[in-house]
């Protein structure tokens, strides 16, 4: 694995500007924060001389990126709606306990000031930052690229569109998609099947598609479930709703799912 420094370099060579913050935190050691990043080598290296366990963040805008902060089962329906995971492109694990997770794109040839797309789905450009691999989350969990030898992609023009839009309003263009109200904070070992059932099928109601169904029955199987479903329960669950049909009575279709 890369030290930091070794990474925050590699970045540099790679065209992207970079600073150095607090470990396993979001606060920049230098002064003026984002606005002193950098692909200067010199710079770079005196920084992680000086602070070889800092993490490293990125200065989107100046890199020619947007980054959308996706947080959780939420984001991620939001995210699917607005088009992100049409076309492949670069992503990173936060190490948020809820599945947190960046996408990286480029730049649009517009202003682009930190926004809300949506509930638990947030824009950082031309006035924010973020960190990048191998930083240290708050939680202790290490970012981490999901995506090897993939380039930042185009915004796909569904979410080009809303970025368009919430940029002229400041308001977010996607509504709230809360998983179901509320999630139990303990699911017992009878009620497992038919509460995560519901669940993902809230899910798959608001647009989620069965990846991101399964990522969410993971999260809630690992905090509330006892004991925990395995993972082929979870994925049969997913599978299931995602061949559910508006029209159909999903009391019916889970009836029909479990005769099956």
């Amino acid at each position: 694995m890369s030290t930091l420094a070794e990474s925050a370099l590699e970045y540099a060579r790679h065209g992207w500007h970079v600073f150095p913050v607090k470990p396993r935190a979001k606060t920049p050691l230098v002064a003026r924060g984002f606005l002193e990043a950098t692909t200067n080598a010199t710079t770079i290296a005196m920084w992680w001389t000086r602070w070889p366990d800092a993490n490293i963040g990125l200065a989107p805008s100046v890199s020619g990126l947007v980054v959308l902060d996706i947080d959780g089962p939420e984001g991620e329906v939001a995210a699917t709606r607005l088009g992100l995971y049409a076309e492949p492109t670069l992503s990173a694990k936060t190490g948020r306990a809820d599945g947190g997770r960046h996408l990286f794109f480029r730049r649009p040839d517009f202003a682009v000031s930190n926004a809300s797309l949506a509930p638990r789905l947030d824009v950082r450009c031309d006035a924010g930052y973020v960190l990048i691999a191998p930083s240290v989350h708050p939680s202790g969990q290490l970012y981490r690229w999901e995506t090897k030898g993939i380039e930042p992609n185009e915004l796909p023009q569904r979410a080009l569109d809303a970025l368009r839009q919430v940029q002229r309003s400041g308001a977010p263009v996607e509504p709230a998609a809360p998983i179901a109200a509320p999630i139990p904070d303990r699911i017992t070992e009878g009620q497992r099947d038919a509460t995560l059932f519901a669940l993902a099928g809230a899910l798959r109601r608001r647009g989620a598609s069965e990846a991101v169904v399964v990522a969410a029955l993971r999260g809630i199987n690992r905090e509330c479930v006892d004991p925990p479903l395995a993972d082929g329960d979870l994925a049969r669950i997913a599978r299931s709703v995602s061949r559910y049909q508006p029209a159909e009575s999903l009391v019916d279709h889970y009836r029909n799912a479990v005769k099956a």
